[in-house]
């Protein structure tokens, strides 16, 4: 499994999206920090997600929407 390091409503997180064993595709997202961003638990695992825009995550029935930004670690320095 490959996860991606992002920030989720600015908090930083591990995010994997894809078959984990389970017949259907999933995103999965554990936390860093004590303190995961508002309306999400410190680890989450679901099917019923999307992305209906670049940068915003759609998950639940109840559509909670939260901003997801990769994290670039080996970014160029500038001089």
């Amino acid at each position: 499994m490959h996860a991606v390091s992002v920030l989720v409503d600015g908090v930083h997180a591990l995010a994997f999206v894809g078959h984990d064993g389970a017949w259907s595709e999933v995103l999965r997202l554990g936390f860093f920090e004590p303190e995961p961003p508002a309306g999400l638990p410190e680890s989450l695992r679901t099917k019923y997600f999307h992305f209906p825009a670049p940068g915003r995550l759609s998950w639940g029935h109840d559509g909670q929407e939260h901003e997801v930004m990769l994290v670039l670690h080996d970014q160029p320095t500038s001089d």
